[in-house]
């Protein structure tokens, strides 16, 4: 993508309002762009599914202590 610049002949009064940015910034769309929708990398889902596999673990960790902390502090 590239930024249209404003040409000379152009008229120099400033316009207001959300305009400025619309003309001022217009992208040109490259036709030799892939249409395809980007897809997620295989690494970073891995990574993604072993991070959520290893918290869910960590959770039911932290129940299990919980659970035995609490039947420890009822016999008291």
């Amino acid at each position: 993508m590239k930024i249209k610049k404003n040409s000379g002949s152009e008229s120099s009064a400033p316009t207001t309002g959300g305009a400025v940015i619309a003309d001022r910034f217009k992208l040109d769309v490259d036709p030799n762009a892939n249409k395809e929708p980007a897809g997620v990398n295989k690494t970073a889902a891995a990574i993604a599914m072993v991070a959520a596999l290893t918290s869910m673990v960590l959770m039911g960790v932290v129940a299990a202590l919980m659970y035995v902390n609490w039947d420890l502090i009822k016999d008291v």
